[in-house]
């Protein structure tokens, strides 16, 4: 298999807070199958632990969608995370 690797340094701010810093794209390329693996670190800089959902779509290469993941997660005060999702396609 070959490995890809996508990385993605990204700052996102969906309410006061929380900050998303990079997500890591990785691929593993077989002759029939891949694998996907998505990274997403959060950090909450707010003064109260926070509640979210991180979502991530995973997308053909004709542009259709390969797959849904979601985590449900809870950020204490001044804290970070990551999530970790893996899809076959």
């Amino acid at each position: 298999m070959a490995l890809r690797w996508i990385v993605r340094d990204v700052w996102l701010l969906e309410n006061e807070g929380i900050t998303i810093r990079r997500q890591p794209i990785r691929s593993d390329i077989g002759t029939d199958t891949a694998q996907v693996r998505d990274a997403v670190y959060v950090e909450n800089s707010g003064t109260k632990a926070e509640k979210l959902s991180v979502v991530a779509r995973f997308y053909a290469p004709n542009g259709a969608l390969a797959g849904t993941k979601t985590q449900s997660l809870a950020i204490p005060a001044a804290g970070k995370t990551s999530v970790e999702f893996e899809l076959s396609v």
